[in-house]
């Protein structure tokens, strides 16, 4: 049903861009905010204290998920399928970059500046051309925070995997700038976030490779390697931005439609490495 589950939520995604007005989580980063705010004094300042924030709705979606299944499993199918599909994005790639690329084209630099920032999550500097680049470079970074780490984590846990990397990502940034090793409630989100996408960051660099330059991308994996257990999500940028840019090596050109082109394979890529595991399953 995982595969399954998958495709229906990818292809909905692809289809009904409307639905991504309701796919937001505004309420839920207020109430994150307010709530880091009283939590100031140890034990709450921590792990803790987002814990208690995060896993009360990872907990309700999970029971939700067995108590579908246990009535009527097709039921289950459907929330399953749904929540999925609420934790994608929350807008999808094409539409975020076809917003940059309009007002690229019309010649708003000002414009174009406000777009990179909301696509990116940050200012970006330079002329026009320069800043399309870096949206362009940051497409792999935003592919794998968008898609991969919402799907690697639901083919491993379920629904509740999904659920838990979109609010862990959420929490950190709602939290605002933390690192990792701090101890207070900022770095506690971004650990949790680092941890969650500390296997879809390495398979999206995989499936760069495998969909692209091999050669290339795979001197970004070893990148990984040399601090293989690291959760630092500023790290995980880095290396999903080099080995995508690298595994464009060689391609007649390094457009934007080039660089949605390779995600778009490496999505490919793992969902028949889920659909080999589904058939080797199922013939066992």
């Amino acid at each position: 049903m995982t595969l399954f589950v998958l495709l229906t939520a990818l292809v909905l995604d692809r289809m009904l861009g409307h639905l991504q007005s309701w796919r937001r989580f505004d309420g839920y980063m207020r109430l994150v905010a307010r709530l880091e705010r009283r939590f100031s004094a140890w034990p709450w300042n921590g792990p803790l204290g987002v814990m208690l924030v995060v896993a009360p709705l990872v907990f309700l979606a999970g029971i939700a998920h067995y108590f579908l299944l246990w009535l009527f499993w097709p039921l289950a199918f459907l929330w399953d399928g749904a929540l999925l599909l609420y934790t994608l994005g929350p807008i999808n790639l094409e539409d975020g970059i076809q917003c940059v690329m309009d007002r690229y084209l019309r010649g708003d630099v000002q414009g174009l500046r406000r777009e990179a920032q909301a696509f990116l999550g940050y200012s970006p500097a330079g002329s026009p051309g320069e800043i399309l680049g870096q949206v362009r470079d940051g497409l792999f970074v935003e592919a794998d925070r968008r898609l991969f780490g919402a799907i690697v984590n639901f083919a491993l846990f379920g629904v509740m995997g999904a659920l838990l990397y979109r609010l862990a990502e959420r929490t950190a940034i709602a939290a605002g700038h933390g690192r990792v090793d701090d101890m207070d409630f900022a770095g506690a989100a971004w650990r949790l976030f680092g941890v969650m996408d500390w296997l879809p960051a390495r398979l999206a660099v995989l499936g760069y490779a495998l969909a692209g330059n091999f050669h290339g991308a795979w001197r970004a994996m070893r990148d990984f390697f040399e601090d293989p257990w690291s959760v630092d999500i500023g790290r995980h940028a880095r290396c999903l931005r080099l080995a995508g840019v690298r595994a464009l090596e060689g391609a007649e050109d390094a457009s934007i439609a080039s660089t949605l082109a390779l995600i778009d394979r490496a999505l490919v890529v793992f969902l028949g490495s889920v659909g080999l595991v589904t058939v080797g399953y199922w013939a066992g």
